[in-house]
């Protein structure tokens, strides 16, 4: 549980990384660097939340499990 979850956490700080260069480009207004961001930013969203939601689903998993389990041992 713990690596999914550690896994979910550095989605999250990947994705807010990507977002955070995209500010930047936008503060200098460079137009050839905002680009760049953006596309990085695009494909950094699409990929977060394809990687989040396998994430979250193994914890959903993982949770039922452990409450299925505590049920079959009482």
């Amino acid at each position: 549980m713990t690596l999914a979850f550690g896994r979910l956490t550095q989605d999250f700080v990947t994705f807010s990384n990507v977002a955070l260069i995209y500010y930047g480009a936008q503060q200098s207004g460079n137009a050839t660097a905002i680009s760049v961001a953006q596309e990085n930013l695009n494909s950094a969203a699409t990929q977060f939340r394809t990687d989040a939601a396998l994430d979250a689903s193994y914890l959903s998993y993982i949770g039922i499990s452990f409450v299925s389990y505590s049920l079959c041992i009482i």
